[in-house]
């Protein structure tokens, strides 16, 4: 769903999980909930590290979080006018 400026949130149904699972985007700080039903669960049930969740044998799972829109999306036609790299930098007395 889009939430405007950017932001999108994601709710993902697993029927059964066990092990771990990649995401293709990285949550939001913060935004990542998982449950189990209507109940929300936390760590051992699930461990996150970056965008992989580890699980222990689960059913019933769903996973919301809020992400990016902009993330990687357009940067390989933009890769000719941006670069991460400082070739150089000078400073001039006024």
């Amino acid at each position: 769903m889009d939430l405007g400026h950017g932001i999108l949130e994601r709710t993902i149904n697993l029927t059964a999980v066990s092990g771990t699972i990649t995401l293709h985007e990285t949550p939001l700080a913060g935004t990542l909930s998982v449950h189990q039903g209507a109940v929300a669960l936390a760590p051992p049930a699930y461990m996150v590290s970056g965008n992989a969740i580890a699980f222990q044998p689960l059913q019933g799972i769903t996973l919301r979080y809020q992400t990016s829109s902009y993330a990687n999306a357009g940067l390989s036609a933009r890769k000719n006018y941006f670069t991460p790299y400082l070739y150089s930098v000078s400073f001039e007395r006024i």
